[in-house]
């Protein structure tokens, strides 16, 4: 493997270029930028990645740990069975880009955006995502295991058998987005709004769930097995229209309003 330590890239041009088993430890790639280039088995621990811009790159089996992105962008870029540990992204962007097997664990994401993104058998696990926008991006079979997302949005976006465990959402939207055999396990949702999206034979399961918005989704085959609700805006007609009958006591925390 070839190891580099504490090298500057700042402002560097690399096109067309192949790290196939090399290591960065503590480098720096400010300004710099990544045309068409290939990360193979590589690793950059504790790097910084400043105003860089990575297009129609490809990461095959790379890791980066503890490294920090700020006003990045991955154009057109895909990862395959690489991970993101104790890493952090601060005004980032991921346009047209797609996830293989790729996890994000306790990392963090701030005022980003995902959009037109495709997410395969990925996991973000105890990661957090402030002020973060997902526009127009898929998730197949991927996992949010134990993560939070505060003043975040998902517009527009399919969640196809993916899940959420033990997940906690403050503030946040899914605006016109679709949940197809989806699950939602012993999350929180605080103030958050599920506006115009749909649940195809979705569930909830001991799920707690506070001043929740509903309006205008669609719930059929839904169900909220075990679930806690307060203050949760639902119609008559969505009531209706999930799998298993609300409890009694799950009533008395639902708000009914008009269609």
């Amino acid at each position: 493997m070839n190891l580099y330590r504490d090298k500057k890239f700042n402002d560097s041009k690399f096109n067309r270029s192949a790290f196939n088993r090399s290591e960065f430890n503590y480098p720096k790639f400010n300004y710099s930028k990544f045309n068409d280039s290939e990360f193979n088995g590589s690793k950059f621990n504790r790097s910084a990645f400043n105003r860089s811009k990575f297009n129609r790159s490809k990461f095959n089996r790379s890791e980066f740990d503890g490294s920090k992105f700020a006003e990045s962008k991955f154009n057109h870029s895909e990862f395959n069975g690489s991970e993101f540990d104790d890493s952090e992204f601060n005004s980032s962007e991921f346009y047209s880009s797609e996830f293989n097997s790729s996890d994000f664990n306790s990392s963090e994401f701030n005022s980003s955006e995902f959009n037109s993104s495709e997410f395969n058998s990925s996991e973000f696990n105890s990661s957090e995502f402030n002020n973060s926008v997902f526009n127009n991006s898929v998730f197949n079979t991927s996992k949010f295991n134990a993560s939070k997302f505060n003043d975040s949005e998902f517009n527009y976006s399919k969640f196809n058998s993916a899940e959420f465990n033990s997940s906690v959402f403050n503030d946040s939207e899914f605006n016109y987005s679709k949940f197809n055999m989806s699950k939602f396990n012993t999350s929180e949702f605080n103030r958050s709004k599920f506006h115009k999206s749909r649940f195809n034979d979705s569930e909830f399961k001991d799920c707690t769930l506070t001043s929740v918005d509903f309006t205008g989704s669609d719930l059929t085959g839904c169900s909220f097995l075990g679930c806690t609700f307060e203050d949760v805006k639902l119609t008559q007609e969505q009531i209706d229209s999930l799998k298993t009958p609300l409890t009694e006591e799950q009533l008395k925390g639902v708000n009914i309003v008009e269609d």
